[in-house]
């Protein structure tokens, strides 16, 4: 719960969120598909050796993956970003496949609600 109340307080930096919605896919030649299960096929796919390909996905990955924001916590292969003129949030993990586009700025804002009243709860 203290790594919850921390992130509470934190919150999202605005720059990362712009960055997160104005980023593009790092690599043009694997589309098609949510961002989640490109990010599988990629890995799936990849040739070992290109360490370049390999750091930017990388790059990509912890600016846009849930499991780099809240380390500590046990969640599935979800992340957030545009996808063609859309912003979508996905999961491709084990049996759990889904994506749906999102309104990125409420989303940020139901976050952020959600942070504060956990951190609310906490302290009483």
């Amino acid at each position: 719960m203290d790594a919850l109340k921390a992130r509470g307080r934190q919150g999202w930096a605005p720059n990362e969120s712009v960055t997160m919605v104005n980023d593009r896919w790092p690599i043009p030649t694997l589309a098609g598909g949510s961002l989640a299960h490109r990010i599988r096929r990629f890995y799936a796919e990849i040739d070992g050796d290109d360490h370049e390909t390999l750091d930017a996905m990388y790059a990509y990955r912890q600016s846009h993956g849930l499991r780099f924001a809240l380390r500590g916590f046990d969640i599935g292969e979800i992340y957030l970003g545009r996808v063609e003129e859309a912003v979508e949030i996905s999961c491709d993990s084990g049996d759990e496949k889904w994506a749906y586009t999102i309104d990125f700025q409420q989303f940020v804002e139901d976050v952020r609600a959600v942070a504060q009243s956990c951190e609310r709860v906490t302290e009483s």
